[in-house]
């Protein structure tokens, strides 16, 4: 999840911040947007059909966490121009920076270039935008997760796993943040209404997907969320 220096949530030091280690690819790992405010910006070339589920995982995300926070803590903002702290939307690769960093290379997206169906990962990059890691690599997550890693899988997971900080939660096998593989060694196969990594594209164009009770729980340490400890079972209302 995202850095901050007095809400560090299962991530990595601030040390090695600086060094250039990163969770996911080449990401920076950040904070807590200021104010709950995610800043973004649109180009001007990306397609139309693109941006309008770009936002439309923004607003289920913005939805979402009022019903379970009760307040407004999270709000997108599109913005004019690309700038230091805002995100800039890509059309080309599915990966975000996590969290907040007040420099001017933080990006989300999804290769849609690519595939028009990587839209179906819009909530879980924007997961990391908000802060979230990677359920999966957390030190306590079950043998029958573990044994499904890859190779690289491993070794990022045996350099970050002691520097992640669960705050007393329990592993979520519910989590949008897992991967597929990992979700279906726990028998869990489809996005319902207590959260679910594989989601589909028509879930994203419908605003149908939900994120998991750990998901919301884990955001509350960082937006002060007034500390929510939502049941396990916990479903979101229907739409």
């Amino acid at each position: 999840m995202g850095l901050s220096i007095d809400k560090n949530i299962r991530n990595i030091s601030y040390k090695l911040v600086f060094s250039g280690f990163s969770l996911d690819r080449n990401e920076d790992v950040g904070g807590v947007w200021p104010n709950g405010i995610v800043k973004y910006y649109v180009p001007n070339n990306l397609d139309a059909g693109y941006v309008t589920a770009v936002k439309k995982a923004m607003s289920r995300w913005e939805l979402c966490i009022y019903r379970a926070f009760q307040f407004a803590a999270i709000k997108f903002l599109q913005v004019g121009a690309a700038g230091q702290g805002v995100i800039t939307i890509r059309d080309n690769d599915s990966s975000a920076t996590v969290g907040y960093t007040n420099t001017t290379n933080q990006y989300c997206g999804v290769n849609w270039r690519g595939n028009r169906a990587a839209i179906a990962s819009l909530p879980h990059e924007i997961g990391h935008t908000l802060g979230l890691a990677h359920e999966h690599m957390r030190s306590d997550a079950p043998m029958a997760v573990q044994s499904t890693l890859d190779s690289l899988q491993v070794q990022t997971r045996t350099q970050t796993m002691a520097r992640f900080m669960t705050h007393g939660s329990s592993f979520d096998g519910q989590s949008i943040m897992m991967y597929d593989a990992q979700a279906q060694a726990l028998g869990v196969r489809e996005n319902t209404r207590a959260g679910g990594c594989k989601i589909t594209p028509n879930q994203v164009n419908n605003s149908s997907w939900n994120p998991s009770a750990g998901d919301l729980n884990m955001l509350s340490y960082l937006y002060d969320g007034r500390r929510l400890t939502l049941p396990r079972s916990f479903a979101m209302p229907m739409v």
